[in-house]
């Protein structure tokens, strides 16, 4: 049976939908297409995205280890900059997509990582395969 979020509650009032994946309940749609469109580009949009995976990397080493897993160039990315790309595994291949912020400054460097849509059957875990002591990834 798929969970619902803490912001269940105050979606259901207005949501027209619900659809499950990854066992959450995500709101598919509120009754109104036009009037969704026209409150995004108009005034202000809500995605509850709590149930997406996150992972915080601290330490000297946490842009190089969130580097390891990720294609956008995390090394040159400034303080509140964030960038987007594929996650991958230990040969290169597309795991995930998601967002990498960078929230502070090297050294003791703080970086979370978020991919886009949370446990997946069949994807692997990003911490489960980087290793600070080598070069890349394992598997």
């Amino acid at each position: 049976m798929a969970r619902e979020t803490a912001f269940h509650p105050i979606t259901a009032r207005t949501a027209a939908g619900f659809g499950e994946e990854a066992g959450w309940l995500w709101v598919t749609n509120f009754g109104d297409v036009d009037a969704e469109y026209r409150a995004i580009r108009e005034g202000v949009g809500m995605w509850d995205l709590s149930p997406l995976n996150k992972w915080e990397f601290r330490g000297p080493e946490a842009r190089e280890a969130a580097q390891r897993v990720h294609t956008h160039d995390i090394m040159a990315a400034e303080r509140g900059q964030v960038r987007y790309g594929a996650f991958v595994d230990e040969d290169g291949m597309v795991v995930d997509d998601g967002t990498v912020f960078v929230l502070a400054d090297t050294p003791g460097t703080k970086v979370e990582a978020v991919t886009a849509r949370g446990p997946i059957p069949g994807t692997v875990d990003i911490l489960a395969i980087y290793d600070p002591g080598k070069k890349r990834p394992r598997a």
